[in-house]
């Protein structure tokens, strides 16, 4: 108990925290750890992949392999981390939660509550993304604070181009197709746990509005990027919303930029998300909303890349007017569609499964 109290105070004085994190390492090549844990403990960076490493054990396996001091010392890093990484979030957050709030309310009752308590397991160590919602822009914000183990995962490089022009074949197979599958897996999977179903379930409600993004899912090859021009970012225009294509589709053209530079609240994000779901309900997209393969939610965003983002604009011009419009149109169908795709895929891996009393849900 004493130890633990130790630790708790440790939150409050910084430099006895980062003191702790160098003496863990130093500790861990004398202790009689198993060797995945050492290998975490003694690493120079902390990235999420040795977060869940460590957490899972102590929390979550019943007959953990772990001595009672090197329980201590895993949860001394974990607090480290938690202390170390500060509360920020992505700057395309808006357009995350949004697609999270649309979801939100098309889920049934009974996966509102399901993904509710899924989400906090791990809310429980970001209090700032605690809620389902705010969870969409975790994957984001993680990767923000130096966390790039998953980058990956929120893209896929489908190539493209309008000349005749050499372009690789291979698309890494860790991309956000892949990504969204694993996610679906471990969601699905009756043997996994809490803590990894709350972290992949967090990684599919943000992965699902990347999908839909039509530079997340293209890489533009042309005589002056010869070697794509990544995803966009490479891509220089001239506008008072970004200074790439990447950002300027991440920001909605406009649309999800709030007046002053305005932190969306959780009132903005239900007042937009209310007027799409208004503007475009379901049955506009007809049979489209049900569709749950990220195959083909990459392939529309693609097709949106090839016919409209890349046609109708070239490297440092200005957006024409009616670029905008219409692009600001296909960002708000493509939000909603993302929404009413993502509740459908979780009504349909979290309704099937039943409810323990609390030990799955």
């Amino acid at each position: 108990m004493n130890c633990f109290r130790f630790i708790t105070n440790l939150f409050f004085r910084r430099s006895i925290i980062l003191e702790t994190a160098v003496k863990t390492r130093i500790l861990a090549q004398h202790l009689d750890l198993p060797s995945y844990i050492k290998n975490c403990l003694t690493t120079n960076k902390v990235t999420s992949k040795f977060f869940i490493t460590l957490v899972k054990p102590i929390c979550y396996t019943k007959n953990s392999r772990l001595t009672a001091v090197s329980r201590i010392i895993c949860v001394c890093v974990l607090l480290v981390q938690s202390f170390m990484l500060p509360s920020a979030y992505a700057w395309n957050e808006f357009g995350h939660m949004i697609v999270a709030q649309i979801a939100y309310d098309q889920m049934t009752p009974d996966v509102k509550k399901k993904a509710s308590r899924l989400t906090h397991v791990v809310g429980n160590f970001f209090p700032s993304t605690a809620s389902f919602v705010s969870s969409a822009a975790w994957a984001d914000e993680i990767k923000a604070n130096g966390v790039k183990a998953f980058n990956n995962w929120h893209f896929i490089n489908q190539r493209f181009s309008y000349v005749r022009i050499r372009m690789p074949k291979y698309v890494p197979r860790e991309n956000v197709v892949w990504a969204i599958n694993q996610s679906d897996k471990v969601l699905y999977n009756s043997d996994a746990n809490l803590f990894e179903k709350s972290l992949f379930l967090r990684f599919l409600v943000h992965f699902a509005g990347d999908a839909h993004q039509p530079t997340q899912c293209s890489n533009f090859y042309s005589w002056q990027f010869p070697k794509g021009d990544n995803g966009g970012t490479k891509f220089s225009i001239h506008s008072d919303v970004a200074k790439n294509l990447h950002q300027f589709w991440d920001r909605g053209l406009g649309y999800l930029v709030l007046p002053e530079g305005k932190k969306p609240t959780g009132e903005d994000v239900k007042k937009f998300a209310q007027e799409l779901e208004k503007k475009y309900p379901p049955s506009f997209f007809g049979n489209q909303s049900f569709q749950t393969n990220p195959k083909t939610w990459a392939k529309e965003s693609l097709k949106y890349s090839q016919n409209f983002v890349y046609k109708h604009l070239k490297p440092y011009q200005t957006p024409k007017e009616e670029y905008v419009k219409r692009g600001q149109e296909i960002t708000e169908q493509r939000l909603a569609l993302a929404g009413y795709r993502l509740a459908n895929l979780l009504n349909e891996l979290l309704g099937s499964q039943p409810d323990r009393g609390g030990s799955t849900f």
